[in-house]
């Protein structure tokens, strides 16, 4: 195995090198270079991997049915996997957009997280963002503002998106599903301070007041989509019935 070499090697002291802007620059730019390299080869390798050992290296079953597979779902939840689940499903979609990019052998500047960027975007909007930033040499903030500004009401399927209330309330579902885990100890637990009880009971009632207030507008939500539900059967019909008429309208009189 080779020696390093180093400064001193050469006759000179450490502490009497002065290097230059220009190498100071080089090396930074070198471990940003390694840093964005190393990302994007991680989201690859996991998506290939993926793609290989859980799909028979069939893409398009990957793209119809990552998501819904048991075995990924698994994964997901397997103890000796060395991320949570949403960093696996993120390197993923990383590494199935660029597969349907051409790969990365073309890009000198995008990392990962230009891609993680475009993840919510249509697959049109993702390439041409994409390939914006590239050409341009767009920031990650950049490409950030950019997809911000854009209307993100629909997602790649042409499913709306949800709205943040209803990942947040799915997200109670397990202190109601297994209180005895969450809420262990509040029969018989003596070990709290007053002040802090009386801080956590001010917690629990802001939450209170705010599940209450959710309470009533998705009983409003609820009510309100029953009303219009049923207003639209009448409506419906009105509007065959025009049809029909006008289609009788336009026959040609037989004489």
């Amino acid at each position: 195995m080779g020696k390093t070499t180093t400064a001193s090697d050469h006759g000179i002291r450490p502490d009497e090198q002065v290097l230059s802007d220009a190498v100071v620059s080089e090396v930074a730019l070198a471990i940003g270079e390694m840093q964005r390299a190393a990302g994007l080869c991680f989201a690859m390798t996991v998506g290939k991997l993926v793609l290989e050992r859980f799909f028979g290296g069939d893409m398009a079953l990957l793209r119809s049915h990552g998501k819904k597979s048991v075995s990924l779902g698994r994964l997901a939840e397997h103890p000796a996997l060395p991320m949570n689940k949403c960093a696996l499903f993120r390197a993923i979609a990383i590494f199935e957009v660029v597969d349907r990019m051409g790969g990365v052998a073309t890009w000198k500047h995008l990392c990962a997280s230009h891609v993680r960027a475009v993840l919510p975007l249509a697959p049109v909007k993702q390439r041409k963002l994409l390939k914006t930033a590239e050409s341009k040499g767009w920031t990650v903030r950049t490409l950030e503002e950019k997809v911000a500004k854009l209307p993100r009401t629909q997602r790649p399927g042409g499913r709306p998106q949800l709205p943040a209330f209803v990942k947040t309330i799915r997200g109670l579902r397990k202190y109601q599903d297994a209180p005895e885990v969450y809420f262990e100890g509040i029969n018989g637990s003596s070990d709290l301070s007053r002040t802090e009880a009386r801080e956590l009971y001010q917690i629990v009632s802001g939450l209170r007041a705010q599940l209450e207030r959710v309470e009533r507008g998705l009983h409003e939500l609820g009510r309100r989509g029953i009303d219009d539900d049923e207003d639209d059967v009448p409506s419906k019909k009105k509007r065959a019935r025009q049809r029909q008429t006008t289609a009788v309208k336009r026959q040609p009189s037989r004489r």
